[in-house]
């Protein structure tokens, strides 16, 4: 595995899934191993097995392009000796190479996103273009979901056969619990991740602001990072702003927390590849509300709620419905439970090898 996405990400679900891949095969008789050279991923700070220096926190000018220049010439340093190849992400740098060295190549795809929501992204914005080049030269693809697989096929007219399907996971169990730095309100309704574009979250704050106005509700949002200058300004505008709070994820404990605190967990995303979050929320009993597009009912099952991104206030009567019926929402605690243990990293990890095997065979 290659480099790319510990450079990129200190927390995150990719960076995650390759953490748990690499977790895994310590204890199989899977010689894994990563050309990781430069990271401040969390994830990857936990494991004893890689020896690599922590990424320069200093502002200098053209310091990420080094960093990716030196992480990728020592990626390609080592091509040699192995089975397969697979990328953490989509730069296409080392095409030339194992072709020339004739190693296989497996890509995960893990969504569709820029190619279904182009107008949520810059027209400067090359990833469709190298995950396109990736896919159609690839051995074997990965599709985080049977959603995902099939946008693949909608959009590069690729054979069926050549995808592999393989969930994703979550390790918050419900043993350990640590409280946050501050202290959060009695009641409350949780948001984890980015704000922007196809994430929905405003859309979602206009449906259920008057519930945060009126109610003894609070709004949690838990990553991402904090609120801007126009996100305060609106809150402040519609009263609620002692009533958002903002959380920085410093922690899986903190994680953790949170979910097993919350009344309940929204997920408006227009559009996922698979949804970490849904197992991370329901694995910790807590009921979740989430779109009914894309890989959502697959992964949510019948433990989820789903709303109508197209009808108006669906959200909020979603929200509703949850909240002022006791059985209906215990319910969903106990089938949220049931609908995360399906999902476990030891099955991704499984899979994956699996397909390493078809791929060099």
């Amino acid at each position: 595995m290659d480099h790319q996405i510990f450079l990129m990400q200190n927390y995150g679900g990719i960076s995650r899934y390759f953490c748990e891949l690499l977790k895994y095969s310590e204890s199989s008789n899977i010689d894994m191993t990563c050309s990781v050279k430069v990271s401040s991923n969390e994830y990857l700070a936990e494991s004893t097995k890689f020896n690599y220096i922590p990424k320069p926190n200093v502002k200098l000018k053209g310091k990420e392009r080094f960093l990716k220049y030196i992480s990728e010439s020592y990626t390609r340093s080592r091509l040699r000796n192995i089975d397969v190849f697979h990328p953490t992400f989509y730069e296409t740098y080392h095409l030339n190479k194992l072709k020339k060295l004739n190693i296989p190549y497996v890509i995960t795809v893990y969504d569709m996103i820029n190619e279904l929501y182009p107008e949520y992204f810059s027209t400067t914005d090359d990833v469709p273009l190298k995950k396109k080049k990736l896919i159609e030269n690839a051995d074997r693809i990965i599709a985080i979901s049977e959603n995902t697989k099939n946008d693949i096929v909608k959009f590069y007219n690729i054979d069926p056969e050549k995808i592999d399907i393989t969930y994703l996971a979550s390790d918050l169990s419900l043993e350990i619990e640590k409280s946050p730095d501050q202290k959060l309100p009695e009641k409350y309704l949780l948001f984890v991740g980015k704000r922007g574009g196809y994430k929905n979250f405003y859309e979602m704050y206009q449906q259920i602001k008057e519930i945060i106005q009126d109610t003894d509700y609070h709004l949690v949002c838990a990553g991402g990072g904090r609120f801007n200058t126009n996100e305060l300004e609106l809150f402040k505008s519609d009263k609620t702003l002692k009533k958002m709070h903002y959380v920085d994820i410093k922690s899986n404990q903190i994680l953790k927390f949170l979910y097993m605190h919350a009344t309940l967990f929204l997920f408006p995303s227009l559009y996922e590849g698979f949804g970490i979050p849904v197992i991370e929320a329901m694995s910790n009993r807590c009921p979740v509300i989430l779109s009914n597009r894309g890989s959502f009912p697959e992964v949510g099952g019948d433990a989820g709620l789903y709303f109508e991104p197209e009808e108006e206030n669906s959200i909020r009567s979603v929200v509703d419905k949850l909240l002022s019926n006791d059985g209906l929402y215990n319910s969903k605690k106990s089938d949220s439970f049931k609908n995360a243990t399906k999902f476990s990293w030891k099955h991704t990890f499984d899979q994956t090898v699996e397909i390493y095997k078809k791929t060099v065979n």
